[in-house]
């Protein structure tokens, strides 16, 4: 009961919105935001309605936390109970925060706002899509949108096949925007949305993603590839999305490297949480991408004025690959053909430090899977190992420079351990022995051998 002797709401309410001062993450303000919310379903219309007033006049106070405070108090009670009558205008008052300089008073407001309109979606999605006709604020107007949406995705008993026709044209407006952060959000719509009316939106999203070779087209593929991934992590529906994927699999060879980027990223995701749904695809569309992939370079020099810098647009996409190797291997590891790989595994061993660490994983989990592929192999893997391991820290490196250049040997380490633990010892090279003889002669390099060998008893 809220009446109870030291339980009223007043004492409860202003004894956990107190707690607000000992906290300094985002999410323990949420979290108080969640109680008083809850605090508020409970009471009467009277204390509710006298409580919001209060809240809003703390959205013109100084301090931030009690302002994000109080606008996430509003949209976690705005998704239960309709406070349309409760303050005039209170959409336009929330929508006022969006000039805030504080970042995450900026959040707090959008996430007020989709969840109010969660609450009266009659009421208030008119005004979160009206407002994305202007030309500021897209960004956060997507993010309430992207609250509303992914709410009824995950919420038994709402129902969203209603406004996918007032939604959805203006989603794919904004999935040509310049801004990627708004293309994401719309993604992260989208993808919800495929979840819950896959039988609209996959068609679609099929038909805006052929053809056309302009810079506008190359980010609605993006933006499509993006809405994918984000769709696998949920309630991917199967049936439909195997008649189109393979379709979407094209953006695997796109000419933009930035959707072929997005494209991996979404056949990672696939492989991770949906390998049932990618897995007649592995062998013929994906691998050898994925493959070809891990060679990719593509170097251009930037003229910086006083200094030239050269950039790989190759590196992100070489990354993602071998992340989506290492995703196979955990999942459908018998899909891949091992052998065929390891000259691959041998470029990437001799690649930057990203796609270095990326390989030593991959290859200390295929001496688990298939030593034999690794003896195979052997000769060809030790220089790129040795070079790594034997990399000197540069004069002038400082602090998580020197970390990081002593994390790179010791991830290299870490994989020659792993072939040294391979059973089959007959089998292991001489020049790979003659390998592991260098390194305990040095002796900074035998310490960090004991080290990881202590940190695995």
């Amino acid at each position: 009961s809220l009446d109870a002797p030291g339980l009223t709401f007043d004492e409860l309410y202003e004894l956990i919105q107190t707690k607000v001062n000992d906290v300094e993450q985002k999410q323990g303000i949420a979290n108080i935001a969640h109680c008083l919310a809850t605090l508020c379903v409970a009471t009467s219309e009277d204390k509710r309605s006298t409580t919001v007033g209060s809240l809003v006049e703390a959205l013109n106070g100084s301090e931030e936390s009690r302002r994000n405070l109080a606008l996430l108090t509003i949209g976690e009670l705005g998704q239960e109970v309709d406070l349309t009558a409760t303050v005039d205008g209170l959409q336009m008052i929330v929508l006022e925060s969006f000039e805030s300089a504080s970042e995450e008073t900026k959040t707090a407001a959008a996430y007020a706002l989709g969840r109010m309109a969660v609450g009266n979606m009659g009421g208030y999605l008119p005004v979160i899509l009206d407002s994305l006709n202007a030309n500021r604020h897209h960004y956060l107007l997507l993010s309430a949108l992207k609250e509303v949406i992914v709410l009824h995705a995950n919420t038994s008993g709402l129902d969203f096949s209603s406004y996918i026709e007032q939604v959805l044209p203006h989603l794919l407006k904004h999935c040509e925007s310049a801004e990627e952060g708004v293309r994401n959000m719309v993604a992260e719509c989208l993808g919800a949305l495929i979840t819950m009316h896959p039988e609209t939106i996959v068609p679609a999203l099929t038909n805006l993603g052929a053809g056309g070779s302009g810079e506008a087209e190359g980010l609605m593929r993006w933006t499509i590839a993006s809405s994918l991934k984000y769709c696998m992590t949920g309630r991917a529906p199967h049936a439909i999305l195997m008649e189109h994927m393979e379709n979407f699999l094209e953006m695997l060879n796109d000419e933009d490297l930035q959707v072929r980027h997005a494209a991996l990223s979404m056949c990672n995701a696939a492989v991770h949480h949906q390998p049932s749904l990618i897995i007649s695809f592995l062998d013929a569309k994906i691998i050898p991408v994925l493959y070809e992939t891990v060679r990719l370079k593509q170097e251009r020099v930037v003229d910086l004025g006083p200094f030239k810098q050269k950039v790989d647009d190759g590196l992100p996409l070489r990354k993602t690959a071998l992340a989506c190797i290492n995703t196979v291997l955990d999942t459908l590891p018998d899909q891949m053909d091992v052998g065929a790989f390891m000259p691959f595994l041998e470029t990437g061993l001799g690649d930057k430090e990203d796609v270095q660490m990326l390989c030593h994983q991959i290859l200390i989990k295929i001496c688990g899977y298939a030593p034999g592929a690794v003896l195979s192999s052997l000769d060809s893997l030790v220089d790129p190992l040795e070079k790594t391991v034997t990399k000197k820290v540069k004069e002038g490196q400082v602090g998580t420079e020197v970390d990081r250049a002593n994390e790179l040997i010791r991830s290299g380490l870490r994989a020659v351990l792993a072939i040294s633990a391979i059973d089959d010892s007959a089998g292991i090279s001489r020049k790979f022995w003659d390998f592991v003889d260098r390194i305990q002669k040095r002796e900074k390099l035998a310490a960090m051998v004991g080290a990881i060998k202590a940190e695995g008893n």
